[in-house]
């Protein structure tokens, strides 16, 4: 504290960058880290932001027709025993599906959703290399990346012994979510995802990297030429994190496993988009405009 005292300000921000890039390196290795100065720089903004929006607690219990889930885990019943509103959705190859959802408890989930977007929202601001780029190219990619990014989330919210996504004071069984507007077989293949994705054991940097790796793919519809430049210097980041890490010989191909689990990412947002598009068509009035802008069509 006497320090800080008789410091100024530019020696104060260098001191406090070299306490962050200390943290990073601790967390990475206590001994010696495959970063170089600038990379441990940014990870230190990253990590700061990262833990800011996504390392908190969600008071979902709070949302609307959270009773139907707040008590799931003391009582034995259905948390969809019940449907009211259909509607059509439209599959790729002029294909047709019928759904009939719960509205009730869905637009709880309506809500969850929303909360998480404005959490991947507040933490892309935050990251330097997003707020370089242009207004429009940032809504674009947070528009087509949300629902990865949302899916990417879920997973730290899985618990691995009741197969149940927990938020707070809510439980969410993914296998009863098929009244909530989304197949089974996606949701098949979400828990398969969520389950790989535990498995890896990331840290909250590597976590942070990942959801990075997801939003800055040059497929996004961006015409920003930087941004598979970007991808893939957060990619050989992570590699470099996970490298350093000493992990047995059964789990050091983590970051091959996790690039390959992140490809399945895209498939499962593909795969599960037109269902929220009828959601949000059906159910226009109901939902957040910010929800409603991300389960829209692709352009």
């Amino acid at each position: 504290m006497k320090a800080q005292c008789v410091l100024n300000e530019v020696e104060l921000i260098k001191k406090k960058k070299i306490i962050e890039r200390n943290k990073i390196k601790r967390s990475i290795n206590p001994v010696s880290t495959p970063l170089s100065t600038e990379e441990l720089d940014r990870m230190s903004f990253i990590v700061k932001a990262y833990k800011k929006c996504f390392v908190k607690e969600m008071r979902v219990e709070e949302f609307i027709n959270a009773d139907f889930f707040a008590s799931w885990r003391n009582e034995n019943r259905n948390c969809f025993d019940t449907t009211d509103t259909q509607f059509e959705v439209k599959l790729p190859k002029n294909r047709r599906d019928e759904i009939s959802i719960d509205l009730e408890k869905v637009l709880h989930l309506a809500d969850v959703a929303t909360s998480m977007t404005f959490d991947v929202i507040n933490f892309v601001k935050e990251v330097p290399d997003f707020k370089q780029l242009n207004e429009q190219d940032q809504v674009i990619i947070i528009r087509n990346a949300a629902i990865e990014v949302q899916l990417l989330n879920i997973c730290d919210y899985y618990n691995c012994e009741t197969s149940q996504i927990e938020i707070g004071q809510c439980s969410y069984p993914i296998h009863k979510l098929t009244s909530s507007g989304i197949s089974s077989s996606s949701l098949d293949k979400i828990h398969t995802f969520i389950k790989s994705i535990r498995a890896l054991q990331l840290r909250e940097e590597e976590k942070a990297l990942a959801l990075l790796i997801v939003l800055f793919s040059e497929d996004r519809g961006s015409k920003e030429e930087s941004l598979s430049q970007l991808q893939e210097s957060y990619a050989m980041t992570l590699k470099d994190l996970l490298d350093a890490r000493k992990l047995p010989k059964s789990r050091r191909n983590v970051f091959a496993e996790l690039m390959f689990q992140l490809s399945e990412l895209r498939r499962l947002s593909v795969s599960c988009r037109p269902y929220l598009i009828a959601f949000s068509d059906s159910c226009h009035d109901h939902i957040n405009p910010v929800l409603r802008e991300i389960f829209s069509p692709i352009e």
